[in-house]
């Protein structure tokens, strides 16, 4: 899970090659204001597959 709002940790995520798999939409309150949250996954088998540069 991260906020929504954070592209640096969406970028990381996509770059390791994980996959949105959701979009929480105000479901945490935090610092006085809701917010939004990306779920993110990898099977294992997705993540012992090896993995070309660039690809």
């Amino acid at each position: 899970m991260t906020d929504a709002k954070n592209a640096a940790a969406t970028a990381v995520l996509e770059r390791l090659g994980l996959r949105r798999e959701g979009h929480f939409i105000e479901n945490v309150f935090f610092k006085g204001a809701w917010g939004d949250e990306f779920q993110y996954a990898l099977l294992g088998r997705e993540w012992t597959k090896p993995r070309h540069p660039g690809a």
